[in-house]
């Protein structure tokens, strides 16, 4: 180890960038646990309404947004990769091609120092081995392709923690430029969104290879993202620069919901009943062949839009009209999707999503149980070095939006052992063998099903629920990953530091609320220790309620509780407090 450590401690070609923000210490000087997690230290954020202030980290907003304004610009890029993914992207190397471009390419820094250390020393677990792994990572360069909404900010807070080196694309104007500025980041590389994704793919991939005769970084060790509009680009990045990550067939395989059950199909897993739903002519053959009740769903798309529960014969023909509404008034803004309840034309900030949208969906059973999200780490050559399992409340149908979750799980050992053994055997059945997910499934009545899988760190509350709960960073663990170092975080699976549960609570009715001053109560809560109150919309905001449509949600909270079951019990009582109190706020 101490061999090791001397590696680790004489990067090759180190770059000259280091960051002047030399008030904190690096967390890579650190053993154990990386960096205790003080809510003091964040900003939240109004879905990136806001400009993070110098020197705080901003909670990730990564949710469904209404009607609001986001930096950004006309993006083809972006409404290709939401709605009709790959889009233009170039298609998926051979294996034989991947591995002889990984041959062809010099190694990174990073690499070098790799085959200097024996693997078991590299796959030593605890303190030391973690103390060697992020001494490892520190002073790597990592790309960031998109850097996301300002709500994403504390993942570039944390790399500067690391020392990481990190450059971001994005458009010219991002509200990431000013991470340069302030010393958070090494670099800026403005590429024009506006472009195809062809066009984009290419200007990043020649924006990387220059890097190696920038002396502030001396070349990238590694790229990742935490966007998931940019996930295909990005796995194409890394083949092609011959760097670490999910194969760009895999990540294109989860990002289509049809062809994830069909992958799940001819891997002999248990699936549900589907079919793929072209046009409206397709849709007594869907119903006949999945049954009722049902789900229909689009292809692609995020955070439930479009989402909506079918139980009756009667409504098939509606509700595919509603679908096929609902996408077509959806704009693409700093990708994300939104309702066009904002004017969009040539000078707006976003894309009208129809531009290029896929209009198939998939029809598939109505799955009865615990919904569940399970979010995994997987390194190569150790497999599932993490595994955390929440519970999700019951979700706002007919629309599925989220409410409320729990992490762990409520439920028995042998259920949460089943629910992670199928997402580890949908990951592996979809072609993943290394990365962060964010995994949606259900414990049915027949067993655990999958509902789909993310190819990304979760957004939202995932990042802060798993470090409150296990101190595990999920943000660390994609960066180390993305640069070939194994990712093996300290947790204690049988000891959580209590329960953590979040609140999503959605919109009662349609209308405003003016004031978001009361949410302040829920701070001194008896019940619970309360982390978090904030509302998800801008006061005075055009609030759509379940009589309009999918809900928007008003308010996050997120508290700490003694155990599972109690959260649970608080959680089904705090929902309904806030949703009534909520309501008596709105505006005439």
């Amino acid at each position: 180890m101490e061999d090791a450590l001397k590696v680790a401690l004489n990067r090759p070609n180190p770059g000259t960038w280091s960051s002047p923000r030399t008030s904190r210490p690096s967390s890579a000087e650190q053993t154990g646990y990386v960096e205790e997690l003080t809510l003091d230290d964040y900003v939240f954020e109004l879905s990136g309404l806001e400009t993070c202030t110098a020197g705080n980290d901003c909670i990730d907003t990564d949710k469904f947004s209404v009607g609001t304004s986001h930096p950004g610009m006309e993006s083809v890029f972006y409404a290709e990769q939401m709605l009709d993914a790959p889009g233009s992207l170039p298609t998926p190397m051979t294996e034989e091609k991947r591995h002889s471009i990984a041959r062809q390419m010099l190694p990174t820094a990073t690499f070098k120092m790799l085959k200097m250390i024996p693997p078991e020393i590299l796959f030593t677990r605890g303190p030391a081995g973690d103390s060697l792994r992020m001494q490892l990572l520190k002073g790597a360069c990592i790309v960031f392709f998109s850097a996301g909404y300002p709500g994403k900010r504390f993942v570039y807070e944390t790399a500067e923690r690391l020392g990481v080196k990190s450059v971001i694309i994005d458009s010219p104007g991002s509200w990431a430029e000013s991470l340069l500025t302030e010393g958070i980041i090494a670099k800026f590389i403005p590429i024009d969104m506006s472009q195809d994704s062809e066009t984009i793919f290419q200007a990043a991939f020649k924006a990387v290879i220059d890097l190696k005769e920038d002396p502030l970084v001396c070349g990238a060790d590694g790229i990742c993202t935490m966007v998931e509009l940019s996930v295909p680009v990005v796995a194409r990045l890394a083949e092609s620069l011959g760097m670490r990550g999910p194969t760009p067939s895999a990540v294109d395989t989860v990002r289509d919901k049809h062809r994830t059950r069909e992958a799940l199909q001819k891997a002999g897993l248990p699936g549900v009943k589907h079919y793929l739903v072209r046009s409206s002519e397709d849709l007594e053959r869907a119903v006949q062949h999945v049954g009722l009740p049902a789900v229909m769903k689009p292809v692609s798309g995020a955070a439930s839009l479009g989402v909506e529960k079918v139980t009756s014969l009667d409504d098939v023909s509606k509700v595919y009209e509603q679908v096929q509404r609902v996408l077509s008034k959806l704009v693409v803004n700093s990708g994300a999707l939104e309702r066009d309840t904002v004017a969009v034309g040539s000078k707006a900030s976003s894309v009208k999503a129809d531009k290029c949208i896929n209009t198939s969906v998939v029809f598939e059973e109505y799955l009865d149980g615990q919904e569940v999200d399970i979010d995994i780490v997987l390194s190569p050559g150790l497999g599932c070095t993490y595994c955390g399992i929440h519970d999700n409340g019951p979700t706002m149908e007919p629309y599925f939006a989220e409410t409320w979750g729990i992490l762990p799980s409520a439920l028995p050992k042998e259920h949460v052992a089943e629910l992670k053994e199928m997402a580890l055997d949908s990951l592996k059945a979809t072609g993943f063998e290394e990365g962060v997910f964010h995994v949606e499934g259900k414990y049915t009545s027949r067993g655990p099903r999958l509902i789909e899988i993310n190819a990304r760190m979760g957004g939202g509350p995932v990042w802060i629920v798993h470090k409150l709960a296990f101190k595990v960073d999920l943000a660390i663990q994609a960066m180390l990953l993305s640069v070939g170092i194994p990712a093996i975080p300290i947790h204690d699976s049988e000891n959580p530091n209590g329960a953590v549960a979040w609140l999503s609570v959605n919109a009662p009715k349609s209308g405003r609320i003016d004031d978001f001053g009361f949410l302040s109560q829920w701070l001194d809560w008896p019940l619970a220790d309360v982390k978090v109150a904030r509302p998800m919309v801008a006061a005075g905001e055009k609030i759509v309620g379940p009589e309009e449509g999918q809900p928007s949600w008003l308010v996050d909270i997120i508290f700490v509780a003694p155990n599972p079951t109690e959260a649970t019990r608080l959680a089904k009582i705090l929902y309904r407090q806030v949703e009534i109190e909520c309501t008596k706020h709105y505006s005439i």
